[in-house]
């Protein structure tokens, strides 16, 4: 009988297991079931927005105050401040139409459970008439990525999604309404000048290159006509153009305030000169129906004035020619202004010489001296063809690209300004051209240390050469065959 009775009980308890949990089972699935159309907010009744005339709130260190004149949004304590007016427009809206994931407490007895008897911030709005309404926010739920919030007046707790808050996270630098630091591309600049106490650097960009130079792949140059490495420049001009605002300082500086930015002595004047193409419409149509369009080119200027560093430390003071809109800028581009010169712009490239442009070579290397001689042909047809010989001998095309453009190829790790020699050159290359200028050039790789040769070409002789990128040439220039 007990063992009988204990199996009947035991079976029970089972079934009332098994119930339970087909029970709960229902309920959970139908809950992670619905969709998340199915989840209805809840309206949170606040205000009809367009009795709102003021707004106030704390952010940071920053008491923000708000009032609404003559239909546009003001700073009350400085009537002539450029206020964006998105920005109070969508607190206002946002507010209006304020929804909450859901009621948590009906009762007062639960602030402080939720953050609310001491709220981390509160959004004040004043109504057409007078009077006020307040936007309690406490604790976070990190769950739900919500807050909790309590409007004036009621004990209601509600939580609604955080992200309502954030349209109260700015402060007087980002609610000024200033326009943006202008963004130029490195394209249209023709011409970029950058001043400081110790320099004066002025570059200007020639499509078509100088006839002052030996080469036509480069298109910048200093003022007096000395070619200076394209990538160099265009790395400079990005950085120079491509600057971004980090904020307003200052949306209207006075003259002594100016001087307190530090633009009586500035660290820096940036002038880009660009050309800004627009597409005009005429209002006329070709005869295909189309819209007839002009293009247009303006020739304009851009001039910045650096200041001194913030006190932060992490940001410079700078102002655009004409304004008194102070910006912020990021410290390391304005020290990088500061830091320039001419001597980073020079070219690394020890011999851009053009294949086209040569006739004959001279190759001097371990005291032998052997002559290349390049030969361009037509046949009756008009097909162009080229052949090579060394010392009178038959060489392949092969071999002289080869020789060729490891010389070209070469550039220097360094530079000095040291004139310093060590002997006879472990390489010399005569180029004979076809060219009106630089007929003959010399190229003549000269010991300078242990590590490197210094390159004389040109009347020029400050870049350092690896040994090994000579060695490879010479190399090269050995592996030609004779036939």
């Amino acid at each position: 009988m007990k063992k009988g009775l204990k199996l009947i009980l035991a079976l029970v308890a089972l079934a009332a297991l098994v119930g339970g949990y087909f029970i709960v089972s229902h309920f959970i699935g139908s809950d992670e079931t619905q969709t998340d159309e199915e989840i209805e907010t809840i309206a949170v009744k606040t205000f009809d927005a367009s009795d709102i005339t003021g707004i106030k709130y704390v952010y940071g260190d920053e008491t923000v105050e708000l009032v609404k004149k003559d239909g546009k949004w003001r700073l009350s304590s400085d009537e002539m401040f450029p206020v964006n007016q998105a920005y109070p427009e969508t607190m206002v809206s946002e507010t209006a139409g304020l929804t909450a994931q859901r009621l948590v407490s009906e009762t007062s007895e639960s602030f402080s459970e939720y953050g609310l008897s001491e709220p981390s911030e509160a959004f004040i709005f004043t109504k057409d008439g007078g009077g006020t309404f307040t936007v309690f926010i406490g604790a976070y739920n990190s769950f739900s990525d919500a807050c909790y919030v309590n409007i004036s007046g009621t004990e209601n707790v509600y939580l609604i999604d955080s992200a309502y808050i954030e349209n109260f996270h700015y402060g007087l630098k980002e609610l000024a309404d200033i326009d943006d630091l202008p963004v130029i591309e490195s394209g249209e600049v023709t011409e970029i000048k950058i001043k400081t106490d110790s320099s004066q650097i002025d570059l200007k960009y020639y499509e078509d290159g100088l006839d002052t130079v030996y080469s036509d792949t480069y298109r910048w140059f200093t003022h007096d006509g000395t070619a200076l490495e394209t990538t160099s420049v265009s790395s400079l001009i990005s950085a120079s153009s491509g600057f971004a605002s980090a904020g307003c300082a200052d949306y209207s500086a006075s003259d002594e305030k100016l001087r307190e930015y530090g633009f009586s002595d500035p660290a820096a004047v940036l002038e880009i000169f660009y050309t800004e193409t627009d597409e005009n419409e005429t209002g006329e149509l070709d005869d295909d129906g189309n819209e007839i369009s002009t293009i247009v080119t303006t020739d304009k200027v851009l001039k910045l004035t650096v200041g001194k560093q913030a006190a932060e430390g992490t940001h410079s003071y700078a102002k655009l020619d004409g304004s008194n809109v102070v910006y912020l800028i990021d410290a390391s581009y304005a020290e990088a202004l500061a830091n320039v010169d001419i001597e980073s712009l020079l070219p690394m490239d020890v011999c851009m010489i053009s294949m086209d442009s040569v006739d004959s070579l001279d190759v001097t290397t371990g005291g032998k001296t052997s002559k290349i001689t390049v030969t361009r042909a037509k046949d009756s047809d008009g097909e162009e063809s080229t052949s090579y010989t060394m010392d009178g001998k038959t060489i392949t095309a092969s071999d002289y690209d080869a020789f060729f453009s490891s010389v070209q190829s070469m550039r220097a790790e360094s530079s000095t300004n040291e004139a310093k020699t060590g002997g006879d050159p472990f390489l010399t290359v005569v180029y004979h051209r076809n060219t009106s200028n630089f007929k003959t050039m010399t190229l003549k790789f000269v010991p300078f240390d242990s590590s490197f040769y210094l390159v004389e070409f040109n009347g020029e002789n400050r870049l350092l050469v690896n040994k090994n990128d000579v060695s490879d040439a010479v190399a090269a220039f050995k592996k030609i065959k004779l036939y």
